[in-house]
């Protein structure tokens, strides 16, 4: 959607906003809903930095082994309020993801053999 904003954005001196909008099929109010709210999401895209920062030093200083709950719990000690969703969307953006020490759980035998397949005379 932010595509059709910015289209409209760039060509409102040269066709008008509500001519834009019929073409594109998309609400005046929306564009304008758009532009005032530009300010937040740009202070929201720095705050997401800061703690992306944030987020890199607590994953380096524990050398890559804290996942998304134990970060979380991390920046929460610090006295941040931060949702677990937020850093673990913020971690999967950046590629930071922790350690997993357990083994895979074997479903199979040793041999990898399966069951045989079930006829009609064992049913």
């Amino acid at each position: 959607m932010t595509r059709r904003w910015d289209f409209i954005s760039a060509h409102r001196a040269d066709f008008g906003v509500k001519r834009l909008c019929r073409m594109l099929q998309v609400s005046r109010s929306g564009f304008y809903r758009h532009l005032a709210s530009a300010e937040s999401r740009a202070a929201g895209r720095r705050d997401d930095e800061e703690l992306v920062a944030e987020i890199r030093e607590i994953h380096s200083s524990h050398k890559g082994t804290y996942g998304v709950r134990r970060v979380h719990a991390e920046l929460r000690g610090f006295g941040h309020t931060v949702n677990r969703k937020r850093v673990e969307r913020l971690m999967r953006l950046n590629g930071l993801e922790g350690r997993h020490l357990r083994r895979r759980k074997r479903t199979r035998s040793r041999t990898g053999s399966r069951r045989p397949p079930r006829t009609s005379s064992t049913l």
